[in-house]
């Protein structure tokens, strides 16, 4: 169901912001999937690998912010 959402969100996104940005964000839901992963299906993870999860979920969030400057 939540793909299903998710992939009606990208083609409603489309004529508006076109088709790279759209699909751009349409793939920031990593950033869900694995914090859903972690949190709510309880994946152990070590200090070292949290900090690296963190970190690449930071990186994915940067990346879609300066795609979305692109648009302006």
């Amino acid at each position: 169901m939540m793909w299903a959402v998710g992939n009606i969100g990208l083609l409603l996104a489309n004529p508006k912001v076109g088709v790279a940005i759209a699909f751009s964000f349409s793939q920031m839901g990593i950033v869900i999937s694995t914090l859903g992963g972690i949190f709510l299906l309880g994946e152990k993870k070590s200090k070292k690998q949290m900090a690296f999860v963190i970190i690449g979920c930071v990186l994915v969030i940067a990346g879609g912010i300066m795609i979305g400057f692109t648009k302006e």
